[in-house]
């Protein structure tokens, strides 16, 4: 294949990368209990519930600054432990879903 015929797919999936939903590939699901101590940092966001999810009895969740958390339509996150949430103004910790942050 010359470099020119390649222009078309590369330029396709650029196209396709930046047309993803607003989770990317590189999101990571939730489980529907979080069952141990478990802190979500920025750099593992964003942390996608894609069911309902519930912080078990006992358990803390931490969320440090920077974290995105994106739900799908109608999902929750409930919280019989604790959730410890600090963001800051620089790095706020974010929840989204289809719509874009809320």
């Amino acid at each position: 294949m010359s470099k020119r015929k390649s222009w078309p797919l590369a330029a396709l999936a650029v196209a396709a990368v930046l047309s993803a939903p607003p989770w990317s590939a590189a999101a990571e699901d939730v489980p529907a209990t979080i069952d141990a101590d478990t802190t979500w940092s920025a750099t593992g966001s964003p942390y996608r519930v894609v069911e309902d999810a519930t912080v078990a009895a006992g358990v803390t969740l931490t969320l440090e600054p920077g974290v995105a958390v994106e739900l799908d339509e109608g999902i929750s996150l409930s919280v019989a432990g604790t959730l410890v949430a600090r963001g800051t103004s620089a790095e706020p910790i974010t929840f989204g879903g289809v719509a874009g942050v809320r």
